[in-house]
């Protein structure tokens, strides 16, 4: 199957945890074969199932990225910690990118904001998330709740972030090297020797990471400082002085010379604007270094103690005390297009750095906000209308989220260009993030 063309069909988790193997066994065992199937078996998934926002489509079995593809949270969970054994077993930092994608865009665009409830489906698309909007059969799927009818989402997404901060530092035969970022300390030794590292940075926010070196004696080691991919002009000062730094993007840069007490690197990643193609051509999605933006929805927060004996009738539900069943209704327009041209011309969004709140995952307090040129597509007619209290009969009928992109009519005569606002994915319950192309303007 790792060879075939076709795609693969199996279980999203499943796959996840049965892929790493191969790294592992390679790990192991040093046999090359294990890990040359692995880049393949990992390339494959990546291609074909990869989403805006770093989620791999899930719902329930891996599938091919579309506008409306939705992925599961434990396969946001699972396929980060997948790929991280890649990053461990190749040291290519090809899987450190991803693992960031989606731990600071999926991850947090999958729960509420004080982390009380989760959707078990969730996607870089959605503009419902009522006990009614998921597509598939188990429709409270999209709504965000403590439990759902099926536990596993509950318990796996809490391995997230240990998993991420787990693989932060990592060894080298020469030194160590920086994989994933974020502020943190660490603790440990080199040929006998204590060394701490003290990590100082706002990333994913801000470009400016800070790396303080904390030694009993002179050493001398290596420092592997990951390069994003998206990072064209990186810069280093040790001390305060410029540092070279053969950096290539995607991978490793690397640091070797004698440290002393109280050495200081500062790395800078310079974020800039870009707009990627998505779905053929289709739509464009706006990145700012490792952050994904969408479309700043309004909107209209529900919270339900006691489900609708509609939903009842048909769903398992869980009433768990202190953690009400949330959900969202768009409370404003959302149905935006985006001109082609500003892919070439980005100096036309604005960006604005607001202060660090003590949480950045608020749209209210976010610290980053784009502002982009958009044209409302008047004549894009959703298939759906929110309905907060469903009446008893075929509840499974009810308003679903938008099948897919705008028909080509729909996307004619659209409206004068006005400027809106973007927000990390993460910061969202409700959000455009793929935004349908409309046709140049003659």
């Amino acid at each position: 199957k790792i060879r075939d063309a076709a795609p693969f069909k199996e279980h999203g988790v499943t796959a996840a945890e049965q892929l790493k193997l191969l790294p592992l066994r390679f790990a192991y065992t040093g046999d090359k074969k294990s890990l040359e199937l692995a880049r393949l078996a990992y390339q494959k998934v990546v291609a074909v199932s990869l989403m805006p926002d770093g989620g791999i489509v899930s719902s329930e079995s891996l599938g091919r990225a579309a506008f409306n593809s939705l992925h599961e949270t434990c396969d946001i969970t699972d396929w980060c910690w997948s790929f991280g054994y890649m990053l461990l077993a190749g040291g290519e930092g090809q899987w450190a990118d991803l693992i960031e994608r989606a731990t600071f865009n999926a991850l947090p665009g999958a729960v509420t904001k004080d982390f009380k409830q989760l959707q078990y489906f969730s996607s870089p698309n959605q503009v419902l998330a009522s006990s009614t909007a998921c597509p598939r059969i188990a429709m409270t799927r999209m709504s965000y709740r403590a439990g759902h009818e099926t536990p596993c989402c509950s318990g796996n997404v809490n391995r997230a972030m240990p998993n991420y901060v787990s693989r932060m530092w990592l060894r080298s035969e020469d030194g160590f090297a920086a994989a994933l970022y974020g502020p943190c300390e660490i603790h440990t030794s080199f040929k006998g020797h204590p060394i701490s590292i003290t990590e100082s940075t706002d990333y994913p926010f801000r470009d400016i990471l800070t790396f303080t070196i904390h030694l009993v004696q002179p050493l001398s080691f290596s420092l592997h400082l990951r390069i994003p991919e998206w990072c064209a002009q990186p810069s280093l000062t040790i001390n305060g002085q410029a540092a070279s730094l053969e950096a290539v993007p995607g991978a490793f840069a690397r640091i070797q010379r004698e440290f002393h007490d109280g050495d200081i690197l500062i790395l800078h990643l310079p974020m800039r604007i870009a707009l990627d193609e998505w779905f053929d051509g289709r739509a464009l999605t706006i990145h700012r270094g490792p952050l994904v933006y969408s479309l700043k929805i309004p909107e209209k927060r529900v919270e339900i103690t006691h489900d609708t004996d509609a939903v009842r009738r048909v769903l398992i539900g869980h009433n768990i005390e202190g953690f009400p069943a949330i959900e969202f209704y768009p409370d404003g327009e959302w149905r935006y297009g985006i001109d082609p041209a500003l892919k070439n011309a980005t100096d036309k969004i604005q960006v604005h750095e607001n202060p660090m709140p003590d949480n950045p995952f608020l749209a209210e307090t976010s610290p980053v906000e784009l502002t982009v040129p958009l044209r409302k597509l008047s004549q894009w007619l959703p298939d759906w209308k929110p309905i907060l209290d469903p009446p008893p009969a075929n509840v499974r009928e009810f308003p679903k989220n938008p099948a897919g992109l705008p028909e080509p009519a729909e996307l004619q005569s659209p409206d004068p260009e006005q400027m809106l606002s973007f927000v990390p994915l993460g910061c969202t319950h409700l959000r455009l993030t793929s935004v349908p192309i409309v046709p140049p303007v003659q």
